[in-house]
């Protein structure tokens, strides 16, 4: 809260209330304000398996098994990369089994290989059908073995579809919040790991926003930066 009113000017002074329903009040001699919080969490979009924190998890799950497999039959330190694709169904232990399999493609790859010079392979057939793709890279004198889901490292961009929905369960209680405050701020605070902050914010045409609140914000982490979003 005392970042965003250090970033946000255009509200009346006055004083700061901890409250609940909303999260806070701010109290002036002309009127009194609600801002509800709400942290973005990059929920899982309709159809899919996970969400983007929990297929990450998952990804970065399967790769470190796929690595210790590996370990376990080959002493080859490697630098490995895989994408995967959104539909990875890992259910009553197909994880374990693709594991196997990512650690056989691997190998299979490498032990054609030269382990004397750098190498680095770029792998996009024969693979499993979960795989989009992989990266196989070799360094002599380099000792330490880093498997890793490469997708699942990438910044996401902050749909309208999911800003819509975190409006609309807001909104259920916007009566509530009335009862409290003469005008409503709904916060939005992006969080600070590769699932909660952002590369591109799409904002809602009007059209397509139906709210009560009377502002809509996002502080955005890196730079206490403040997107309208009305």
């Amino acid at each position: 809260m005392d970042r965003f009113l250090t970033a946000y000017t255009d509200l009346a002074k006055g004083k700061v209330i901890k409250s609940e329903s909303p999260d806070f009040l701010i109290v002036s001699d002309s009127e009194t304000v609600g801002i509800e919080i709400s942290k973005i969490v990059n929920e899982k979009n309709p159809g899919d398996n996970f969400s983007p924190s929990e297929r990450n998890a998952v990804e970065q799950k399967i790769a470190q098994l796929a690595l210790k497999i590996f370990l376990g039959r080959h002493k080859v330190p490697l630098h490995v990369d895989f994408a995967f694709r959104d539909s990875i169904d890992v259910r009553k232990g197909k994880d374990k089994i693709l594991a196997d399999k990512l650690a056989l493609l691997v190998a299979d790859h490498v032990t054609q290989q030269e382990l004397t010079d750098h190498f680095h392979l770029q792998i996009d057939r024969g693979l499993p059908k979960e795989l989009m793709f992989c990266g196989i890279s070799f360094f002599p004198g380099i000792t330490d073995s880093i498997w890793y889901s490469a997708k699942g490292q990438m910044i996401p961009n902050l749909s309208k579809d999911y800003l819509l929905r975190i409006i609309q369960r807001k909104e259920a209680k916007v009566d509530e919040y009335k009862l409290r405050a003469d005008r409503l701020i709904l916060l939005l605070i992006e969080g600070v790991v590769p699932e909660s902050w952002f590369d591109r914010i799409d904002l809602i045409p009007a059209d397509e926003l139906n709210t009560r609140f009377d502002k809509i914000l996002i502080l955005r982490n890196l730079h206490d930066e403040i997107v309208t979003v009305k």
